[in-house]
Parts: structure tokens; sequence; C-alpha cells
């Protein structure tokens, strides 16, 4: 009987154990059961010795089978791979060969109406670590921070945090700062042959050159920070896109779609340590547009100067001014005071430092000229004298005898001249600022049935009261029109006509804003029409120079079917500066005219003081309003300063188109 010879498996003696196959007659079990299984010692020609163990035909086949099976499984697997996997796996492979970089877009510029530029982007350093050359043990992560202090200081925090970190996955940083200055810059750069592991990353940051000039741009421009989870959600913003600035307020806000532009990416092959080896692609990033507004900085300024110094004189601290075109709604210069500096929020405003911004209790961040709400004091009248005359209550030559006040049963409702101003029509009312007159118009008196709180209401509604203006920028307030029905269900009180007579002089529930006063007081300047205000007036491609939006004036209300019902208001407040509580301005080298006001807000404190007026009196170019808050009487605080900016706009800008 012939053996079969299977496998050799060489031995440490130099020797080979060789395993034979059995007889044919012989089962494997036999062999392995039996206590004396047979094995023999023979020699190979060589004269080599082997040891054999008799194997079944069967069992062999079984080896055989199972070798076969697992070879085709893995020859399915591949072809599986191969054939309908090879591209997926293809890019996954070249995924985890190249690493693309995030390349943020510069943000557009913002330059006033005369070109002056207010806001750029400035160079701006951060020294970082990539996260896989971050040392490994405490004494050289020590070592490493010693070696960066050198360079640059580095806080507390920071160095705590370094120490302390664990090595994150994928291609990270660890930031010392990222606020590094020129000089540091130049340093880290000299020396980064003895730490090559330490990187300058330069990027570009928010620069607020306007508020150099005038600190109150701050309210109009805004400023930038990290977008908050909320933000993330609204937006949608993606992992890059979450790690850059957005507008905050302002206009960085309202138009932060625009400013951001299109960011871009760089694409690195990289080795099995995650460093960078080469550049494999670019995208090119696209810049934000560029932002023309309507603001005259210089104006802007000069209003802001002449306003600190009124505030200085009679020891307040907040104030508003407005000066508007009323030939389109371009606000030419937009005040509120107390201000604060955008440029501290760009490389981030710590807690304490924020905190001292919201606690200050004049609210420096507050933008009072769109956000702040007051009674309209007798700038209301101006609308009060409107309704009468549309709902045929008066005529220009009704007059009223005030004798000092209107008195209803127990009740007294003064004038605020002693002793009243006699005879009065509604060119007198106007200039004086005449109450009584007022009363009888709003709310009647005796025989004459006045206009009524519900149709003063409407008429205020159709000057802009009661509803944002929408000023393109955010947080402007709606103010307050009052009505019965309203007082009925917030108040659960009756509508009393000491209630009319107070809305008609603008005091009681009313509330405006400063720019609705302005904006209301346009439509006598201009003759008819109620412009909706805005600050931007185009959008261009920073590098084609192509208009990418232009403003088109909005007409909110169109008064030209009562054009001769504003021509009497416009008398009256030309008289106002003539001969009545605005003559402080009769000195100007152009005419003007405009209203005064005298708001009471509060039973222990100085009451608000308001002008608003236009001039010249003929073809109007500007508007302006000033509110200062607890300033006394409009007359001799708030006129003075509107006096100051219509000089010196006559002086510089008299020339300059709308």
């Amino acid at each position: 009987m012939a053996s079969r010879d299977v496998f050799r498996i060489p031995t440490r003696l130099h020797k080979t154990m060789r395993i034979y196959r059995a007889y044919a007659q012989y089962e494997a079990d036999d062999l392995f059961a039996a206590p004396g299984a047979e094995r023999q010692a023979t020699e190979n020609k060589q004269g080599q010795e082997f040891i054999g163990i008799f194997l079944s035909d069967k069992r062999l086949l079984l080896v055989w089978c199972g070798i076969l099976v697992i070879c085709g499984v893995l020859l399915a697997r591949l072809a599986y791979l191969q054939l309908f996997q090879g591209s997926a796996l293809l890019a996954r492979a070249e995924r985890n060969r190249l690493v693309s970089v995030a390349t943020s877009a510069a943000r557009g510029f913002v330059y006033d109406m005369q070109g002056v530029l207010l806001v750029q982007n400035r160079a701006h350093f951060a020294l970082r670590i990539d996260a896989q050359r971050i040392p490994a043990t405490h004494n050289e992560r020590q070592g490493l921070l010693t070696f960066v202090e050198g360079l640059t200081p580095i806080s507390a925090d920071v160095k705590e945090a370094f120490l302390q970190t664990d090595v994150p996955d994928g291609h990270a940083a660890f930031t010392f700062t990222d606020d590094l200055t020129y000089d540091a810059m130049l340093r880290a750069q000299s020396a980064y042959y003895l730490h090559p592991e330490i990187r300058v990353d330069v990027s570009e940051q928010r620069d607020y050159t306007g508020v150099a000039q005038a600190s109150s741009l701050a309210h109009v421009l805004g400023y930038l920070g990290l977008p908050s989870p909320k933000e993330i959600e609204q937006y949608q913003l993606s992992a890059s896109a979450q790690r850059t600035p957005i507008g905050k307020t302002g206009l960085e806000k309202s138009y932060d779609a625009q400013l951001r532009g299109t960011p871009g990416s760089l694409t690195y092959e990289v080795d099995a340590f995650g460093n960078m080896n080469r550049l494999i692609s670019e995208k090119a990033t696209k810049p934000g547009a560029t932002l023309t507004l309507t603001i005259d900085v210089l104006l802007q300024r000069f209003a802001e100067e002449a306003l600190v110094r009124e505030l200085e004189k009679i020891g307040k601290r907040r104030a508003v001014l407005i000066a508007l075109d009323p030939r389109n709604g371009a606000v030419r210069a937009l005040v509120s005071l107390p201000a604060y500096n955008p440029n501290v929020f760009v490389s981030g405003l710590d807690a304490e430092s924020y905190g001292a911004l919201v606690q200050d209790p004049d609210q420096p961040l507050f933008p009072r000229a769109i956000a702040g709400t007051y009674p309209s004091g007798s700038t209301f009248k101006l609308i009060t004298g409107f309704a009468g005359l549309a709902e045929g209550v008066i005529t220009p030559q009704t007059t009223v005898l005030s004798r000092g006040g209107i008195a209803i049963n127990q009740w007294f409702f003064p004038d605020w001249k002693a002793g009243g101003h006699g005879v009065t029509n509604l060119r007198k009312a106007l200039a004086e600022s005449v109450n009584t007159y007022f009363y009888m118009v709003g709310g009647g008196y005796e025989t004459v049935k006045g206009v009524g709180p519900d149709a003063l209401a409407g008429y205020a509604r159709l000057f802009g009261l009661g509803v944002p203006l929408a000023l393109d920028v955010p947080g402007e307030a709606a103010g307050f029109v009052p009505t019965p029905a309203w007082k009925e269900t917030a108040k659960q009180e009756p509508w009393y006509i000491g209630d009319t007579y107070h809305f008609a002089i603008g005091q009681g529930d009313i509330l405006v804003t400063p720019l609705q006063v302005a904006a209301y007081t346009s439509v006598f300047a201009n003759g008819s029409q109620l412009y909706q205000p805005h600050l931007v007036t185009e959008v261009r491609d920073p590098e084609t120079q192509e208009i990418l939006q232009h403003r088109e004036l909005k007409v909110l209300h169109d008064f030209s079917q009562d054009a001769d019902l504003i021509t009497e208001i416009r008398k009256g407040m030309r008289a106002a500066v003539t001969e009545g509580s605005a003559r402080g301005l009769s000195f100007l080298p152009l005419e003007s005219a405009g209203k005064t006001g005298t708001a009471q807000w509060h039973t222990t404190k100085d009451n608000h003081a308001w002008f608003t007026g236009f001039a010249p009196y003929t073809d109007a170019e500007l508007v302006v309003t000033v509110l200062i808050e607890e300033g006394g009487e409009g007359s001799s605080v708030a006129v003075p300063v509107a006096r100051e900016v219509f000089a010196w706009y006559a002086e510089h800008r008299m020339q300059t188109s709308p």
C-alpha cells in the first residue's frame, strides 16, 4: 500500500516532521484514538528523518473545501468593493489624503455720501499651533509656553488650557492669541526655525474708522460678533460659517448678507501625520459688497459736537439729533448720545467691560434716535392743526380767545403762558404753541365740536406714527398712538375729554421716536410727501463696480390733495421763527421754519426739550429734529443746537445736490 505526502514542517533541530496520509483502509480517527498510534521515523532520499501521521481522504477533502470557501468569499468581497464601491472608496481615500481649509471673504467696505471711508478691514494676526504638534508631556508644553511668552503676552486662561488640553483629532489648531501685534508677528516669524510647529495666521479684522470722526456713528454702523445658537439655526450656518463673525447691530446686521461676501477654500495634501505638504487647489473668495450711505460724516460730526456742547452746558448726557433730506427721505445725520466704540467688540469684549456698558444708566448701546420713545410734546400740534383743517373744524382764520386755559367742571387745562395769548388763529397758535387753541381743535369746547380722539389717531397714523418706518437698520420702535378702545381694554377705564386734550398737544399716552418726528416734519418741508427714511443709497460689487442694489424712493403717504392745508401749517412754522418760540433761528443766513416742544413725562424730573424744523423755507433741503432728554424748554436748549446745524449746512452744503 502506497503512502502520500501532504506537507512538511521544519523543526528547530533541522529535521522535518512529515505527515503521512494513512493507508486507504485506515481511518485517521482510529490512528489518533489508538494509544499506540503508529508513528514512523523514516529517512528521505537525502537521509533526513520524518515523523508521519496518517489522514483520511474525507478529512483532507473537508480542509480543502474550507480553504476554497474562504478564498471565494474574499474574492467576492474584493470584486464587490472594486466594481460597486470603487468610486466611493477612492473619494474617501482622497479625503483622507486631502484637507480643505476654508478661507473667509473680505467683508465689504462702507462709505458716506461724499466717499469718506467709514468701515474697512485691517490685517489681523493670530498665533497658533497645529493640534497634531502639541507636545505630549507637561514639561514639553511648559517649555513651549515659555518660548511663546517671550513673543507675546498670554492670558492665564490660555496657558492653563494649553497645559491641560487633550490633543484633538483632525486638523484643528490651538490659539495662543488672536490679537497678535505687528511687532510680535515679526518676532514669531523670525523665530520660526526654533519652533516650526508654531504658525502665524493672517486674517482681516473690522476697523470702524468712521467713529474716530463721530462716535455716534456706532449706532448706525453697528458691530460684529460670533453667531449665537439661535442665529446659527435661523440662518442655517455651516460649520465654517459658525466661526465667522456676523452683524449684530446696525447696518452690519441689516446688510450682513451683502457685506459678508462668498468664502473660498484651500485644498492641501497631507501626510500620515497630518502635516500639510503642498497646495492642490484653491477656490477664490469673493469680497463683500460696498455700501454707500446717505450719511454725511462731516455733518454728523458737527451735529454731534453741537449737541455735546449744549449737553455740557446744561449738565445732561442723553440727546438725539436727526438731519433728514425732505426731498427723498435720505438720513444725513443720525446722532444718539451717549455712544460707544464698536472697535472694542472686534477682538471680543470681556464680560466685565460689557457689563459696564449694559449697566451704564445712560445706556450708550441704546440707539435712542430710532428706538427711544417719548411724548411728542407740542411738535404734535402740527398734526393736530392739519387734522382740524382736514376735518373742517377750523379754517386758517378761525380764532380762539386764550385766557390761560380751559375749565371743564372741576378740571382745568392750562396754557403754558399765564393769562393766555389773547385772540389766536392757527398761524399764531403754531408760532406761540398755544395749548388752548389745540385743546379746542382736538376735543372741542362748548359749541365747537373737535376732531375727536379716533379721527386724531387716524391722522397720526397717516403721518407715520404708531408703526415703524422701516429704516434700514434693526431696532426701530413703533411708538404708540392711544385710542378710547385701547384705554378701555388696557386700563379698564373710560376715555375722558381730558385724554383728548392731552393727546391733541402731544401729551398723555402718545409716544413717538425722534425719527418719526423728523419724518412727519419732512411732509411740511416738501409740501406733500411722507418718504420712507433710509440710510443706504446703493450697494456695489467692489470688483466690477456694478450697482447691485439702488435705493428707490418709497412714498409712505401722499398728501398732494391736501397741499393747501400743508401750506397753512408751513406758515405757522415760519411764524414760529419770525415771531414765536423758535426766534433763535431768525438770525440764520437762510429762511427756516420750525416747531418747538416741551414734553412732560415725569412728575419729579425735568421735561424733554424738542425742536423740529426745516430750511430753506422755500425748496427745503434739510430737516433737523433735536431731542434733549430732561433738557427743559425746547426753545432755550434745542433751538440753539438746530441753529448751529442749519448754519453749518448753509455754509458747507447748500450747493450739494440731493
